[in-house]
């Protein structure tokens, strides 16, 4: 009888040490996974948000695709004459925006998706013609949420405004044609 208390006693007490450190063991764990997830829905949302006016991935790597097919060199060895000069867009700052008189005033915003739109949220399809795509890189260089790009060859200046919203959004709230009148 003593040996079956025994065994009883023992194998009670292997239960509770068992279950214990069970219960330590996936605890752990369980914390480490919330963490790491909690962390990683901050990071989606502080990106999501321009909380850092930092450019999502994939439109940088999509504008690396077109400079690459455009032909241009991928390093800084390319030497661009004076002629091919005029027919880039260069960054400007604030101050220059609108300095020469006989050039147009126009503003673009960047929305969070990579999208680049008119004020009438017309995409802008031809943005190498008009901005080029060196302005991506700018935000914050002179202001954290604008670019300022002087385009000679078409007598423009050109404001670029990031919201931090998607297009497709801003498009959805925007009021129809017909809802105006």
């Amino acid at each position: 009888m003593k040996s079956k208390l025994g065994n009883f006693v023992i194998f009670a007490a292997g239960a509770v040490l068992g279950t214990a450190f069970s219960n330590l063991y996936f605890k752990k764990m369980y914390e480490e996974r919330a963490n790491s997830e909690i962390a990683s829905v901050r990071e989606h949302f502080q990106k999501k948000c321009y909380k850092s006016k930092s450019v999502p991935d994939r439109v940088i790597t999509d504008l690396k695709y077109v400079v690459e097919d455009s032909g241009y060199a991928k390093d800084d060895t390319v030497k661009v004459d004076e002629d091919e000069k005029a027919h880039i867009p260069s960054i400007i700052s604030p101050n220059e925006f609108g300095e020469k008189e006989e050039y147009d005033c126009i503003s673009f915003t960047y929305y969070a998706d990579g999208i680049l739109a008119d004020d009438d949220n017309c995409v802008i399809d031809d943005m190498k013609e008009n901005v080029g795509f060196d302005w991506i890189n700018y935000f914050g260089e002179y202001e954290d949420d604008a670019v300022f790009v002087r385009n000679d060859q078409k007598k423009c200046y050109y404001e670029i405004l990031i919201d931090s919203r998607d297009y497709i959004d801003v498009v959805r709230m925007s009021p129809k044609p017909n809802e105006d009148s």
